[in-house]
C-alpha cells in the first residue's frame, strides 16, 4: 500500500513512472495494472519483444501461469504475451543487467 501512495503522490505531482520487470505473466500483469491505474503517466521500460529474447530464461511456465496472460488486452504488451505463450518460457529482467 505504501509503495501505491507514494506512486499516486508522484503522479499527483506530473511525475512519469517507468516500470520494467519480470517478463512472466505476474510481470506482465503488473505491468498492465500500472497503466491502467495511471493512464499516460506510466511507461513500459525493457517489457518489449527484444528484451523478452535477450532475458529468455530455461523457466518453463506452467499451464496455470500462461492462463494468467489470458485477460491481458494491451496492445503494447501482446507482441510479448503472444511469444511468451508458444515459447512458454519466462524472462528475468537480471538477463537485461
Amino acid at each position: 500500500m505504501a509503495a501505491l501512495y507514494l506512486m499516486d503522490m508522484l503522479v499527483k505531482e506530473g511525475c512519469t513512472l517507468y516500470y520494467s520487470g519480470d517478463l512472466d505473466p505476474e510481470g506482465i500483469s503488473m505491468a498492465e495494472r500500472l497503466l491502467h491505474r495511471y493512464p499516460g503517466q506510466a511507461k513500459l521500460w525493457k517489457m518489449d519483444i527484444e528484451s523478452y529474447y535477450k532475458s529468455i530464461s530455461d523457466v518453463e511456465l506452467t499451464d496455470e501461469r500462461l492462463s494468467k496472460l489470458e485477460s491481458i488486452t494491451t496492445p503494447e504488451l501482446q507482441p510479448v504475451v503472444e511469444e511468451m505463450k508458444k515459447k512458454k518460457r519466462a524472462g528475468y529482467q537480471e538477463a537485461l543487467v
